[in-house]
């Protein structure tokens, strides 16, 4: 995109790997899927609960010790890329 003329901002990505080795150390997808399967997408008041009760089951865990290092890392290195002591950054 960027030959068009569109601006792509520095940036890093964490694999759909390390996604998996987060769910396998925290031993927490099988909570989850728990969860979904108990879930009736139609009731906004159960969903809403449930989509809480996941995000506190995945924000209370740790991450895998390599992960965290190189997440730390990469920000690192984009902060440097920026010239900047810290950056704001999208999650998504």
């Amino acid at each position: 995109l960027s030959p068009l003329g569109i601006r792509i901002p520095e940036g890093f990505v964490v694999t759909a790997d390390a996604f998996t080795a987060f769910f396998d150390q925290a031993k927490i997808a099988e909570k989850i899927y728990q969860k979904l399967d108990d879930l009736d997408a139609t009731d906004i008041t159960q969903l809403s609960k449930t989509g809480q009760e996941i995000r506190e089951l995945i924000t209370s865990q740790d991450l895998p010790l390599e992960l965290k290092t190189d997440l730390r890392n990469s920000y690192a290195h984009l902060c440097h890329l920026l010239g900047k002591e810290s950056v704001e950054v999208a999650v998504r």
